[in-house]
């Protein structure tokens, strides 16, 4: 995250409200032509009073972390990079799965939000163990509203990239 790249595309493809996906061009190369500085964000960043796809639900472990497929399709976006005062990273075990689990706890214009992390850098940096909880100041965080599932007509918000 925070790198400034030069891809060739062949066309824009949204996809409900994932409309910032676009086909990349059969072997397109990825050139890096710089990277951002966290001053020269600005307009890229989400504004901060503004609310991350509402109304939204918690899951049995998160908070505030999906939102019902109507509400997905009715927006037109799926991507926000957010720069939250502080968050907070901690690890618990998810039974179901029997693995280990990393969730991102801010606010965000004010709602409270524990969201699961997906980036698999930050994971394997921050799984440090169950129970264990890591502050961060300052960090950006790229999020994700997924795809909607079927089985249960919702569509979950991911940490997909953390950049400390």
């Amino acid at each position: 995250m925070l790198d400034m790249v030069e891809i060739d595309f062949d066309a824009h493809r949204p996809e409900h409200h994932q409309t910032e996906n676009w086909l990349v061009k059969n072997g397109a190369r990825w050139r890096k032509v710089g990277t951002a500085l966290p001053h020269q964000l600005g307009g890229a960043l989400f504004p901060p009073n503004r609310p991350l796809w509402l109304p939204a639900q918690s899951t049995y472990t998160g908070r505030n972390d999906q939102v019902t497929s109507q509400v997905a399709h009715a927006s037109n976006w799926s991507l926000a990079l957010l720069n939250p005062a502080t968050c907070v990273v901690d690890v618990s075990f998810n039974k179901f799965s029997e693995s280990n689990e990393v969730w991102v706890s801010f606010a965000w214009a004010s709602v409270p939000h524990k969201i699961k992390l997906t980036d698999p850098v930050q994971f394997a940096r921050f799984n440090t163990g169950v129970g264990h909880s890591h502050t961060l100041e300052n960090a950006f965080l790229c999020l994700s509203l997924a795809h909607v599932w079927v089985q249960k007509n919702t569509a979950s918000k991911l940490v997909a990239r953390l950049v400390v």
